[in-house]
């Protein structure tokens, strides 16, 4: 079995991106951690670190003291280029690869009666070939038939046959001057003394560049050179300070979230984790909403009934306006269509077909045009009663399932099953987290209900049921595994612990079933509410109350903390969003981040004005011959864009861009003249265009994170030890307890007091414990206390005896507990180094690069 896959560099950059966020937002956290006091075998040497448990278990055993890597401790970074006068970079080109990209047609000979044949061969490649195309016994043509793989030279072009002769042909190779394959390892990109940064967008035909690129205009700069370079960013002088050094620079973007998502929530800050939380739901009061359902119907209020009614017909106004769809209609972009009560955009124009749309979510196909769900009309029956309308039934469908309570022991996915309401078609699917439920996800909304369903997650306990093995059921609160398979008894299960036998079933306690509760919408897409009519009778007239829709964010819980925000629908439109907690915990704080960045900035000007879809150079192909004027013409799904020739010895050489267009996703680059063979390609612009995320248009794959440790305290105690080995790790634990580590900064010592002997103890002493043996290594001390980590896991008590290897002693008199356990966490990250002192006097930086 083959297969073929690419792990694309996005990947890499999206994983990045995660971690960047985790830290940001705070859902996770990062711990820079400092140990080994004691020296290597070879101090000029340090040993590599190994990747195994046991390896692990010595460096937790070592950590001394974590220190938090804040939200300003972490920085994207690529490999610092700077402008040098004389080099040649390379251009941005969106085809570098191992594939040949065309054949360069220099000369079409004479005399050929036949087409030749065209053969590729060398450069390391294969497979690879060719066509040519004859006229009056002239080539003026050959197009690549296959471009082949694996080429990393320039392979020989052979063109033999058809009874003709002096034809000659160049292979071209995507290939930047520097030599390598992939735009993310070119040499594309400086940095200049000021700090900016370009992006090289045409290099003359691999000229020398010099001169300095200038400017931070929106469009590019052409410079005398002939270079035409890109302003993508500054870096700030913060950023400088931290992340900038010889080897790398920051890279980093001036706006935020707000005015890329007009208003969506992206993240979110957690401020305090809380406490004790089995269950959580998190509020939203602010001034955005939900773009697919900005303002929910909620009920209807009759102002009057009128009169002479026996029935009355309910008509509510649509969402959208528009008209009804018909196949073998042509539609254009943009164009809203009804079907029954569902309302449809165009996002794709073309030729409806059968049959008709009938999807509630996401954009479909219909014929060659393509419809976007939007809405969906609201629909209500009237109650007469007298002659006058007395009720308005509104006639809904599942918008969601609040969870009340996320249960607890579920050891597969519950089924979800909805009573009551009167309607049906509801298809739902749990997600779990761990043992209990995180969310319910809507496949089909379904139909028809009058009143809310009741939902219940999984099997409720039946009396004389015949129940398997590893069935789970429930009884009121309580949730339970069968062991053993049998028949229920006549009487529920009320055990809360342990396992019973119920009939001949037997039943283990595990936990409690997850709970929600159902919220109906009427209609979908309203903006505002919509106006009611009734026929059947006169002077009836009502209104309908609803209320604005709201950002849906999910908490994560782990051990009783909210460790992540799951963001089911950020919402559009806010620029102020206040969260609340509700749950059976207590103190977790979260703030969205609606930060909108510094929009005065050259940076954030060039990232807001940047336009999508550019064509801002083109690649010659092939430079054909005989030409003594040339007209290129650009055709494809943008607009605007147009380009001129610059010829030499009848070849085309260049193509100069005059107008950049807009909106390209596709172009043909066609040349028109007197001669042959000429060929070129338009190399568009990445998504957003140059200039809109720095982050994604230099590959970023890199982090780097930073901390000062020269002025902290551990318990109190300045640690003017020497530590050879530092690391990165993630959600420590507080020390004897289960609750993520929160502080800034976190010691894993002990702090013991006695009376100790400064001239029997010492910094990086053995001592023991004589009740137990248990080891501990001294890291600073002085005549009243000692700071110690332990070496065995061992506790040091108050009453206790300290010894030394000399057997001599000092008593305890009092023990302060570390803050962090060192056992906890995910040790992602470690880095054995020649020995540093941290002391108040000396400045200690460290800064950790990880590529993704």
């Amino acid at each position: 079995m083959s297969s073929s896959s690419l792990l694309k560099s996005g990947l890499h950059n999206s994983i990045a991106e995660g971690l960047f966020s985790e830290i940001q937002n705070r859902s996770a956290r990062y711990y820079y951690f400092l140990g080994k006091t004691l020296e290597w075998n070879n101090e000029l040497q340090p040993p590599f670190p190994i990747d195994s448990f046991d390896y692990d278990l010595k460096t937790r055993n070592e950590i001394i003291t974590m220190k938090e890597i804040k939200s300003t401790d972490v920085a994207f970074i690529v490999e610092r280029r700077d402008w040098t006068a004389g080099e040649i970079y390379d251009m941005y080109d969106d085809k570098y690869s191992d594939e040949l990209d065309s054949i360069d047609l220099i000369s079409g000979g004479f005399g050929f009666a036949d087409a030749p044949t065209v053969t590729i061969t060398g450069g390391g490649g294969t497979g690879a070939t060719a066509i040519a195309t004859i006229v009056n016994g002239v080539i003026i043509d050959i197009s690549l038939t296959n471009p082949g793989r694996g080429y990393n030279a320039v392979p020989t072009v052979t063109i033999t046959g058809g009874g003709g002769e002096g034809a000659s042909a160049v292979a071209i190779l995507p290939k930047a001057f520097s030599g390598v394959q992939r735009m993310e390892d070119a040499n594309f990109y400086v940095l200049t003394d000021e700090f900016n940064v370009y992006k090289c967008l045409d290099n003359n035909n691999n000229a020398q560049s010099t001169y300095k690129p200038v400017g931070t205009t929106v469009d590019p700069v052409t410079m005398p050179d002939g270079y035409i370079w890109k302003y993508m960013y500054s870096i700030p002088i913060a950023l400088r300070n931290k992340f900038f050094t010889d080897a790398y620079m920051p890279v980093v973007t001036a706006l935020r979230g707000q005015f890329y998502s007009n208003g969506n929530i992206q993240n979110v800050r957690i401020d305090k984790a809380g406490k004790d939380y089995t269950s959580a739901s998190i509020s939203v009061v602010g001034d955005g909403s939900r773009a697919s359902d900005p303002l929910l119907i909620t009920g209807t209020n009759i102002v009057n009934g009128g009169s002479g009614f026996t029935t009355a017909t309910v008509t509510i106004d649509p969402p959208f306006a528009g008209n009804i769809w018909t196949a073998n209609v042509q539609v254009l972009l943009g164009q809203k269509f009804y079907h029954g009560l569902n309302i449809y955009e165009v996002t794709l124009p073309g030729t409806f077909a059968t049959p008709a749309p009938t999807h509630k979510s996401g954009i479909v196909s219909s014929g060659t045009a393509a419809l976007k769900y939007i809405g969906t009309t609201a629909r209500a029956t009237a109650t007469v009663s007298g002659g006058s309308v007395t009720a308005i039934n509104l006639i809904g469908s599942l918008l969601e399932v609040n969870m009340t309570s996320g249960g607890l022991g579920y050891t597969s996915v519950p089924t979800i099953t909805y009573t009551g309401g009167g309607g049906s078609g509801i298809v739902s699917s749990a997600v779990m987290s761990g043992t209990s439920v995180q969310k319910v996800v809507v496949l089909d909304s379904g139909d028809g209900f009058t009143s809310v369903p009741a939902v219940q997650f999984g099997t409720t306990w039946a009396a004389t049921t015949a129940y398997t093995v590893g069935q789970q059921i429930f009884a009121s609160n309580r949730l339970y595994t069968v062991t053993v398979a049998g028949t229920s008894g006549s009487s529920a299960p009320t055990h809360t612990s342990g396992s019973a036998t119920n009939g001949t079933v037997t039943l283990s306690y595990v936990g409690f079933p997850a709970t929600g509760t159902a919220v109906l919408r009427y209609g979908a897409g309203y903006s505002s509410l919509p106006n009611i009519s009734f026929t059947g009778g006169g002077g009836a007239s009502a209104y309908f109350s609803g209320v604005k829709s709201e950002a849906k964010l999910i908490p994560l819980l782990s051990g009783g903390q909210i460790v992540g925000v799951q963001i089911d629908d950020g919402g559009v439109g806010y620029t102020y969003a206040n969260l609340t907690v509700s749950g059976n915990g207590t103190q977790a704080e979260l703030t969205a981040d609606l930060s909108p960045g510094d929009v005065s900035t050259l940076q954030a000007n060039t990232e807001l004005l940047t336009i999508d879809g550019r064509i801002m150079s083109c690649k010659v192909q092939s430079g054909g011959f005989g030409y003594a004027a040339a007209t290129i013409t650009i055709e494809g799904d943008g607009t605007g864009a147009t380009a001129q020739a610059v010829l030499s010895l009848g070849r085309v050489i260049k193509i100069n861009i005059t107008n950049y267009g807009q909106g390209y996703r596709w172009a043909r680059v066609i040349i028109t003249g007197n001669g042959y063979g000429a060929k070129a390609r338009a190399v568009i612009t990445p998504f957003g265009g140059h200039g809109k995320d720095s982050i994604n248009g230099l590959y970023t794959r890199s982090l780097m994170f930073y901390t000062n440790v020269s002025k902290d305290k551990n318990q109190g105690f300045d640690v003017n030890n020497d530590f050879r080995q530092i690391g990165i790790i993630k959600n420590p634990r507080t020390y004897s307890g289960t609750e993520n580590l929160n502080s800034a900064l976190a010691s894993t010592c002990f702090v013991i007091n006695g009376s100790i002997n400064l001239a029997q103890f010492s910094q990086d002493m053995i001592i023991r414990l004589s009740t137990n043996n248990t080891r501990f290594r001294i890291v600073n001390l002085t005549a009243n206390s000692a700071l110690v980590q332990s070496l065995d896991n061992g506790i040091p008590i108050t009453g206790g005896v300290m010894s030394n290897e000399a057997s001599q002693t000092f008593g305890i008199n009092g023990v302060t507990l570390p803050t962090a356990d060192k056992y906890s966490g995910d040790l992602l990250f470690i880095d054995n180094k020649q020995a540093f002192t941290p002391t108040a006097d000396q400045t200690v930086t460290l800064r950790t690069v990880i590529k993704f």
